[in-house]
């Protein structure tokens, strides 16, 4: 039977693991649940960063901070040759990008090579990277294998760690917050290349939600 102001009683909410997204308010991009969301978003993701690379996002103003933090610290659970800050990772985008014709920075192509000399070794080969502009105007890079079983060629996203977080929190979350390696293995089959399973172990060994209900 409803109430005698005809509101219907309230009907108590049971937690879930894996929510629903909280509908935006036209007025106000973000409502007071998001807004928090974004809070706990920011805390995990600086946990996840301590934890993965020795990196306390405190003391990192901006990427030369952070250049001289990994080379400083390198005693994150996460450290490996796959690691990739933005500034290697913009540096091997652009050496790939114009190997072929140099970018006209320098007096010629044999200069431009010298410089990034580190990239030709990535231009073929199991090594093989590439890069690829998408339809946003975007560089984006990518390593080529061939498929030992198909024999087609494959390519998979290549990312700097600034990158990590937000890729594996959206494969995690789509999943509802599964175990790493569940996590590492949808990572892996939707994609992407350098994303290792100690970042993975990282990101699930710091994620509130996953902490909350392993309790």
């Amino acid at each position: 039977m409803s109430s005698s102001s005809g509101t219907p009683p309230s009907t108590p909410v049971k937690e879930e693991r894996c929510s629903s997204t909280t509908t935006t308010n036209v007025t106000n991009p973000k409502s007071p649940e998001q807004q928090i969301g974004d809070t706990f978003q920011e805390i995990h993701r600086r946990k996840y960063m301590k934890l993965a690379y020795g990196i306390d996002l405190n003391d990192v103003k901006n990427e030369e901070d952070l250049e001289k933090a990994l080379d400083e610290t390198g005693t994150g659970t996460a450290v490996s040759t796959k690691r990739l800050t933005p500034a290697k990772w913009k540096h091997r985008v652009h050496g790939l990008k114009y190997w072929k014709t140099g970018d006209g920075n320098f007096k010629n192509i044999k200069e431009f090579r010298q410089a990034y000399s580190d990239c030709k070794n990535l231009r073929n080969g199991s090594r093989e990277q590439v890069v690829q502009t998408n339809g946003e105007g975007t560089d984006l890079l990518y390593k080529v294998t061939r498929n030992k079983r198909t024999g087609e060629i494959e390519k998979k996203r290549v990312v700097h760690i600034l990158e990590t977080f937000d890729i594996i929190q959206e494969k995690h979350t789509s999943m509802c917050h599964p175990l790493s390696d569940s996590t590492k293995i949808h990572i892996d089959s939707t994609g992407f290349h350098n994303i290792t399973r100690a970042e993975v172990k990282a990101f699930c060994d710091t994620c509130p939600t996953c902490i909350k209900f392993k309790k």
